[in-house]
């Protein structure tokens, strides 16, 4: 049996029991870190409130003849996020990951290149295959040219959120958390590829239907290609760079 199922001092809610609080959306699927109205961080979670993205006309429409767009999920500089139902696979709940409008507005050359950005994190999630990878169901373009991944859609909370609200982890947890995340970045340093930005609010804690609990690693639009030689400019290339920034 899992140490996330059914085992007092879990992390989050108790043993798989609802706080009171709805659960929220991985930022797997997220776009980048928001600030509430009152300036704080967010921790990077859903919390609903009015922004560019409620009134996105992406909002009713069906995208790639598959996806039907339902709702907002959470937005950034980068990319937003949405809600979708898979109407071939009986309306399943998929992630949308759409770059960001304001790119259409920049210069031909940073559109390209943040659009070369998506699409490259869409093939690095296509190809990796371990328990903490979200799941890549499918790649678009909408009109406009933006691209979209279609991700497996997780709920739960970051370490961020779980070490804020328990404090330090219980030993036989941060283990589970360390194994699971070790066999993720095994697979990724055998593909000579570098997270680069492995920190806990980049961590998620997933529930499943059945209260089984898991280990999400997200945010790939960092990633490098590991090199022999260091370039400074780019933190993870470099060796002796510290891990997580």
């Amino acid at each position: 049996m899992s140490l996330w199922h059914n085992r007092a001092g879990c992390p989050g809610r108790s043993c798989g029991q609802p706080s009171g609080k709805a659960r929220r959306p991985s930022p797997a699927i997220r776009g980048s870190e928001e600030t509430l109205n009152d300036g704080s961080p967010s921790s990077r979670s859903f919390r609903r409130r009015t922004s560019r993205i409620d009134i996105d006309p992406l909002l009713g429409q069906i995208i790639g003849g598959d996806y039907e767009i339902q709702a907002p999920l959470g937005g950034g500089g980068h990319a937003d996020v949405f809600l979708a139902h898979q109407r071939s696979k009986e309306g399943r709940p998929v992630a949308i990951k759409v770059l960001a409008k304001t790119y259409l507005n920049l210069s031909e050359g940073d559109f390209q290149r943040a659009r070369k950005g998506l699409q490259r994190e869409g093939a690095l999630l296509g190809h990796l295959k371990a328990p903490c990878f979200v799941r890549l169901y499918g790649v678009g373009e909408l009109k406009d040219q933006r691209p979209y991944l279609a991700l497996e859609y997780c709920e739960g909370d970051t370490l961020t959120e779980l070490m804020a609200e328990r404090g330090q982890l219980p030993v036989p947890v941060a283990l589970e958390v360390a194994i699971q995340l070790g066999n993720g970045l095994k697979e990724m340093h055998d593909r000579d590829l570098v997270h680069r930005d492995l920190t806990p609010s980049n961590v998620v804690i997933t529930v499943s239907e059945s209260g089984q609990r898991g280990v999400k690693l997200v945010d790939f639009g960092t990633v490098s290609i590991r090199s022999d030689k260091p370039d400074r400019r780019r933190p993870g290339y470099d060796p002796d760079h510290p891990v997580g920034t």
